[in-house]
């Protein structure tokens, strides 16, 4: 079903999930690379580190590092 692309009369956001400024990408992964993803997890000190914030802390590791020459 499609969404509605009228706006309220008041200008205000209906009820749902706030926008939270974000970019929703979905990733693919091969077998063994989500399986090496998910040893790495393992290794972590946080029980609670899911997949989706293990990817995020790669790319910020990956953004931040220095390129090779």
């Amino acid at each position: 079903m499609a969404k509605s692309t009228r706006k309220s009369p008041t200008g205000k956001r209906g009820p749902g999930r706030p926008r939270l400024g974000s970019v929703q990408v979905n990733v693919s992964l091969p077998a063994a690379l989500a399986a090496g993803l998910d040893a790495w997890i393992r290794q972590q000190r946080d029980p609670e580190l899911s997949r989706t914030e293990a990817i995020r802390r790669f790319i910020e590791l990956g953004l931040a590092a220095k390129p090779k020459r």
